[in-house]
């Protein structure tokens, strides 16, 4: 009995932060993936990490859903926004898609 109750202390606490954890789509950041590919990866490469030109590292990010979707629409800093090439829908499967590359 007493053995067992690291393990059940360890699955409350892991249980418990993977319910603070935003849901992530994975429908949409399957789609998401293709269009980051093509249009994200030169600078912030296939992992987040690249930081080309000043990108900022994704892995990293600690922006909302909203935050990120806003910034791909409008851009920021030195990249330019996506407003007039992806639809709203590709905007949000691309938001999905960059939350999955957190650490």
């Amino acid at each position: 009995m007493i053995k067992r109750i690291p393990i059940v202390l360890l699955v409350i606490v892991l249980t418990s932060c993977a319910e603070n954890q935003p849901k992530v789509d994975i429908s949409k950041a399957s789609s998401g993936r293709t269009i980051y590919l093509g249009k994200c990866n030169a600078c912030h490469g296939s992992d987040g990490k690249k930081g080309l030109g000043g990108a900022k590292d994704l892995s990293t990010s600690e922006l909302t859903n909203n935050e990120i979707k806003e910034i791909i629409t409008n851009g920021k800093g030195s990249m330019a926004g996506y407003s007039a090439i992806l639809s709203e829908e590709e905007v949000g499967q691309v938001a999905e898609y960059i939350t999955t590359l957190r650490k």
